[in-house]
C-alpha cells in the first residue's frame, strides 16, 4: 500500500515514504540492530522493572521472608530490608558501594530516595546508612548516608544529608533538613531548613512512634496478600519451576 502511494507523490516525497516503511520492519530491525520478531523475548527480565538489582555480580539485598516490598519499590546493591518492615510504592533504596540497612517494622513510605556514599566520611562512618527499628520515613524523604536510631519519625519530605544523626525516640517535623554532620539529640523534635531543636518529646508522642510503626505493619500485610497467587494453583507451580517470577516477586 505504501509503495502504490508512494508513486502518486514527487520523488522527495516518496523516498521519505519509502525509507519510513522500511524502518517499519522487524527484518530491517533485527538485521541492523539485533532485535525484531525474530529474536525478542518478552520474558526477559529486562522487559519490565526490576524490583531487585545486583552490583557487580555479588551486591544483591537481602530481605527477611516477612518483609513487604511493593512490586515498583527498587532494590539495588547492598540493602538489606529486616523483618516485618516495608518498602513501599516507588521507593528506591540504593547501596552502590556500602550499606543501606532498614530495620525491623520500620516503613519506608512511598517515593522515599534511600542512598549511601561512594567512601568514607570519616573513621567512624563508613558511609553507609541505617535505619533502626520501628521507624517511620515519610513520604518523599531522602536520606543519605546518615544513621536513624530506633523509635524515631521522620517527616514527609525531609532530607537528611551525609553525616546527619537522628538519636533513638526523636522526630523531624516534615520538609525538614539537616545538614551535614548534624545530630538530633535523643527524644527532641526537630523542625527546619536547617533544622533546630523545638522541644522534647512527650511520654505518649513516643508511643505514638511505635504504634505507627506496628500499625503500617499490619497494612504492609494486607497489601502483602493483594500480590500473591492463590496457592496450591498447578500454573504457578509450573511457572516457578521454570524460573519465573510470580506475583509480589516479579
Amino acid at each position: 500500500m505504501l509503495r502504490r502511494l508512494a508513486s502518486s507523490l514527487r520523488p522527495a516525497q516518496a523516498r521519505g515514504l519509502m525509507r519510513f516503511e522500511r524502518t517499519l520492519t522487524a527484518e530491517d530491525l533485527n538485521k541492523k540492530y539485533g532485535i525484531g520478531a525474530v529474536n525478542m523475548d518478552y520474558t526477559d527480565l529486562y522487559s519490565k522493572h526490576l524490583q531487585l538489582v545486583t552490583i557487580k555480580d555479588e551486591m544483591e539485598a537481602k530481605l527477611a521472608p516477612d518483609a513487604f516490598i511493593a512490586p515498583c519499590a527498587t532494590l539495588a546493591g547492598n540493602v538489606e530490608v529486616w523483618d516485618y518492615a516495608s518498602v513501599w510504592y516507588g521507593s528506591v533504596l540504593r547501596g552502590d558501594n556500602r550499606l543501606v540497612r532498614i530495620g525491623a517494622y520500620t516503613n519506608i513510605q512511598d517515593r522515599c530516595v534511600i542512598t549511601e556514599a561512594p567512601r568514607p566520611l570519616r573513621a567512624d562512618h563508613d558511609g553507609s546508612t541505617i535505619v533502626g527499628h520501628y521507624c517511620t520515613v515519610g513520604h518523599g524523604a531522602h536520606l543519605h548516608a546518615c544513621t536513624v536510631e530506633e523509635e524515631s519519625h521522620i517527616g514527609m519530605g525531609c532530607v537528611l544529608m551525609e553525616g546527619s544523626y537522628v538519636e533513638r525516640q526523636s522526630m523531624l517535623g516534615a520538609c525538614s533538613v539537616l545538614l551535614p554532620n548534624q545530630r538530633v539529640p535523643a527524644g527532641q523534635l526537630w523542625v527546619g531548613n536547617p533544622a533546630k531543636y523545638v522541644r522534647d518529646l512527650t511520654d505518649s508522642e513516643k508511643l505514638r512512634i511505635v504504634e505507627s510503626a506496628e500499625h503500617y505493619h499490619q497494612v504492609a500485610k494486607e497489601h502483602m496478600d493483594e500480590f500473591f497467587l492463590p496457592v496450591p494453583m498447578g500454573a504457578v507451580r509450573e511457572a516457578q519451576e521454570a524460573g519465573y517470577k510470580i506475583g509480589f516477586q516479579t
